[in-house]
């Protein structure tokens, strides 16, 4: 059984429509291309089958949880997508059967526990330019997950954070921009310059401030990394290290779990166990248009609050480093951290991507003549096939052919191509071979 744990109301993005991937002017008909587009709409239209339960925290089934139900559509080439809502009241368990859908999105509510939404994007499977022009129907993709587990969180004592988002600099020289946790939060008075970070002395007395390791030419050391699926490549500093200089403070890192909200894993700071400084690695941070990066708990001056890292940028020169810091502090001396979801959570982890299930066969190509002749007594070597698959690539040498001419014989005899994809999907076809007599006495 699979738990998820989703938060907060978002905006739905929209699986684009299918490609078809032929050029203007490749000699199709206006009728043909007509056709392609709407046979791409249909693949890209799902059937989605939802199935599971709704909990509380302590595995308990819970009843009278209102699911708000979202789905888009298309109405077919360039037709505009359009979205139907909907709304059920549930005890414990739900059962959905949508089809011809864009998207699904369903919102769990309940009354004193925070929302819970699923979303649903499905990978469209490729379809090639034979599949979209040839007669034989492309069946709708089916998307079914079955036994999903949703858990709703019940809401405790919610509180106001004083929020510090800055941007701390080091430089290779030493010079460095620290945040001053005593100043204000506005208009960025919270910042100050520093000659050299490594002097304690000339530092606040609660600032936040990031050091970085440096090379053997005394410049920020790096790492270069290749993004997944991508040519571009991330420069990122080899270590940070974030510290703090208030005497009783430090840091105690969080270890996210995936599939759990973070507004929800910091609901209230440890007492004790906090260290000087926290050690941040390339690994720490996500690309620089995401959030993510380092989690962690801190205490400063008697005050508890959480935080966590953001982008990080090093000039091209490797003398300055960039980080982006948040940090979240309780004001009335409590270790109660708990605050409302951050909408933008949802955006980044809990897109739910689904494969489609693979439901369309490969195509077989006969080469050479169909049908075709040899002399009677004569020799017929046959000219094969070629296999290929939306999902699978080409699967030629998976062909099983099945030939029965007998070139002593005059008659019709056939050859057949057969062979099945990784999913079971079944395709066959056959070859007419005429043995003939047209050599006289």
């Amino acid at each position: 059984m699979k738990t998820i744990y989703f938060v907060s109301v978002f905006a739905v993005s929209l699986i684009a429509p299918g490609s078809w991937g032929r050029a203007e002017g490749d000699g199709l008909s206006a009728q043909e291309k007509q056709d392609m587009l709407q046979r791409a709409t249909q693949v890209d239209q799902g059937r989605f089958i939802l199935n599971g339960s709704v909990v509380d925290e302590a595995g308990q089934a819970l009843n009278g949880v209102t699911v708000v139900t979202r789905k888009t559509r298309s109405g077919g080439p360039f037709q505009e997508v359009r979205a139907e809502e909907g709304r059920k009241v549930i005890d414990g368990s739900f059962q959905f059967d949508f089809r011809g859908c864009l998207t699904v999105t369903l919102t769990f509510t309940r009354e004193g526990y925070y929302p819970t939404v699923l979303l649903f994007n499905y990978q469209e499977p490729p379809v090639n330019d034979d599949q979209l022009l040839g007669g034989a129907p492309i069946p709708s993709p089916l998307i079914e997950k079955n036994d999903l587990r949703v858990v709703l969180e019940k809401r405790g004592n919610v509180t106001q954070l004083r929020e510090y988002t800055e941007v701390l600099e080091y430089r290779a020289t030493g010079r460095g921009v620290v945040m001053d946790l005593d100043r204000s939060n506005a208009q960025r008075k919270s910042l100050r310059t520093v000659a050299d970070v490594h002097d304690v002395t000339q530092l606040p007395t609660n600032a936040v401030y990031v050091l970085a390791e440096r090379d053997e030419q005394g410049r920020i050391a790096v790492v270069r990394q290749r993004r997944p699926d991508s040519s571009v490549i991330n420069v990122l500093p080899r270590r940070l290290t974030l510290k703090l200089t208030a005497p009783d403070g430090g840091f105690i890192r969080v270890q996210p779990e995936p599939a759990l909200r973070i507004s929800s894993q910091t609901k209230v700071a440890p007492e004790t166990g906090y260290q000087a400084e926290l050690t941040i690695l390339p690994e720490d941070f996500a690309e620089a248009e995401t959030r993510g990066g380092a989690l962690y708990y801190f205490k400063a001056n008697g005050r508890f609050g959480k935080g966590s890292t953001g982008w990080v940028e090093v000039k091209a020169d490797q003398t300055l480093v960039q980080l982006r810091v948040r940090f979240r502090i309780q004001t009335d001396g409590s270790r109660n951290l708990e605050t409302e979801p951050d909408p933008h959570e949802a955006l980044v982890m809990h897109s739910l991507e689904v494969t489609a299930a693979d439901l369309i066969p490969p195509i077989i190509t006969i080469l050479g003549n169909n049908p075709t002749t040899v002399e009677c007594h004569g020799t017929y070597t046959d000219a094969g096939a070629t296999a290929t698959d939306n999902k699978d690539g080409n699967l030629t040498s998976s062909i099983v052919a099945s030939n029965n001419v007998n070139t002593t014989a005059v008659g019709t005899y056939t050859v057949a191509y057969s062979l099945r994809d990784a999913a079971g999907n079944a395709a066959s076809t056959t070859r007419t071979v005429r043995v003939v007599d047209r050599m006289p006495p």
